[in-house]
């Protein structure tokens, strides 16, 4: 099993909206650690969950996942940030939630002990209101 990581800076703000989303390929992927941190003096509420049906990748802005070691395969799964042809939509049910104040610096690191998205699943960071900016990374695991 290989482990990946990868940070990327939102550009999606508004409520009600995807501002990232990791789509799985056609192995499961473990989710091992999150973490958001503002960027911008917004006050902003996330929340983590899977989405009703998952984006298309079309249109939008995958930003890789590297291994941790060089001697790894690619990851076979997507970090998609910005402009998808197709949104996801929202989550019945959030994993995790947090609000912000409006300071930037304000951040959360979040550690799952077994989340996983199953093959071809989705997992999206949720704009619950309109959001800052942020830094985002994530760590995770194909099985």
């Amino acid at each position: 099993m290989s482990a990946y990581e990868v940070g990327l800076r939102t550009t999606v703000v508004t409520t009600a909206t995807a501002t990232v989303e990791v789509r799985a390929g056609t192995r499961r992927v473990q989710i091992h650690e999150l973490g958001i941190t503002l960027q911008a003096a917004t006050a902003s509420t996330f929340g983590l969950g899977r989405p009703a049906n998952s984006g298309s990748t079309a249109g939008g802005t995958n930003n890789a996942p590297q291994p941790g070691d060089v001697a790894d395969a690619a990851a076979g799964f997507s970090v998609i940030s910005t402009g998808q042809t197709t949104a996801p939509t929202a989550p019945a049910v959030f994993f995790r939630r947090i609000g912000f104040p409006a300071t930037i610096g304000s951040g959360v690191i979040w550690t799952f002990r077994n989340l996983v998205i199953p093959v071809s699943g989705a997992l999206v960071l949720w704009n619950l209101s309109a959001v800052g900016v942020a830094d985002v990374y994530l760590v995770a695991e194909e099985q």
